[in-house]
This record gives structure tokens, C-alpha cells and sequence, in this order.
């Protein structure tokens, strides 16, 4: 069975589950198994996915959805309860990321690793510089704890020390490196 990714382009078959917020099923665009996609293509159907979403009359903004803050000393917690049926992407993390599922199911598709099913209580280190797609399947409680050796405790702030919000913004030696 060739590997699946999503895609926001039209194909001959739609997988049924992946009804969104949104009001249009997604397609999926069938690879040929012998050469699966490059982490750049990837990345590009997260981004083109990101654009589409925010484009939706049901779109929400970061403020829309609970999402706590935690500081220990040298790091930062975040802790975000999606809904099901919820489709979002996530942010260019700075750093490796551990990441912590407490409960929950999601279908992920990630740059370096495709589509992921995560069920909670579950945890993985995510990539630095890579961006993820999100489908939330059962209401998905998700942590990701970053490093704060500055012990920044603004919200905005930290957001910029962990994160960056576009691609371009990778420092150019660090971005020849993930090509």
C-alpha cells in the first residue's frame, strides 16, 4: 500500500475521516512507495494545509484554545487541550522538544517521520525547526516542555525564545544544515 499524506489539493478519493472544523473533507494524494516525499514537500503541504485553515470561517486564533504555562527553573512547560474534530499546526520549535500526550488521540503529520497516530498517555522528542499538522480525533491534552535557561516567565516573550513563526526567520547556516 503506497504511504498516504495529506494535501489540501483534489484527488480521486477522500479519506472520510478527516472532516474538519472546517467544512470540506481533505484529500489524500497517493506517493509512490519506491520515493516518499522529501522533508521540504512535506513541509510545504503543512504550510499550504496552515494557509487553508487560516482562510476558514472557524479558524481560531492561539487565543481561542486553552493552553497553560508552566515555569520551573530552566524550563518552560506548555500544556494545550484541543477539541476533537480541531486541525492546527504547530510551531517551529528553536530547540528539541520533549513532548507529552496525557490523554487523547491525533493523527500527526510530521516533516521527518510522516503521519504519526499518537494516543495518550504517549511522548516523543519532537525536531528542531520542523512544523507539524495536527488532526485532534478525541479531545488530546498535549505538553511540550522547551528549555528556559534565561527564566523568562512573560508569555509573548518566551513564545519568541523558543519559537520561530516562518522558516525564513532560521538562521541561514542552521537552515543549509536541515537541506
Amino acid at each position: 500500500m503506497p504511504r498516504r499524506w495529506l494535501s489540501t489539493m483534489r484527488s480521486r478519493e477522500t479519506f472520510k475521516g478527516y472532516t474538519s472544523a472546517m467544512t470540506q473533507p481533505l484529500s489524500i494524494v497517493h506517493l509512490p512507495p519506491a520515493r516518499p516525499p522529501t522533508d521540504v514537500e512535506v513541509r510545504g503541504v503543512i504550510l499550504a494545509a496552515e494557509e487553508e485553515l487560516k482562510g476558514l470561517p472557524t479558524a481560531r486564533t492561539r487565543d481561542e484554545v486553552p493552553l497553560e504555562h508552566f515555569f520551573a527553573e530552566g524550563t518552560y512547560t506548555r500544556k494545550i487541550t484541543m477539541p476533537a474534530g480541531m486541525m492546527c499546526t504547530g510551531a517551529i520549535h528553536k530547540y528539541d522538544t520533549m513532548n507529552i500526550v496525557t490523554r487523547g488521540r491525533c493523527r500527526v503529520l510530521t516533516e521527518t517521520e510522516g503521519v504519526l497516530n499518537i494516543v495518550g498517555p504517549a511522548y516523543f522528542i519532537g525536531p528542531k525547526c520542523t512544523k507539524r499538522l495536527l488532526y485532534i480525533l478525541e479531545e488530546t491534552v498535549w505538553c511540550s516542555i522547551h528549555p528556559n535557561p534565561e527564566g523568562i516567565t512573560d508569555e509573548e516573550l518566551i513564545r519568541k525564545a523558543i519559537a520561530w513563526e516562518t522558516y525564513e526567520e532560521i538562521p541561514e547556516e542552521l537552515r543549509k544544515e536541515l537541506l
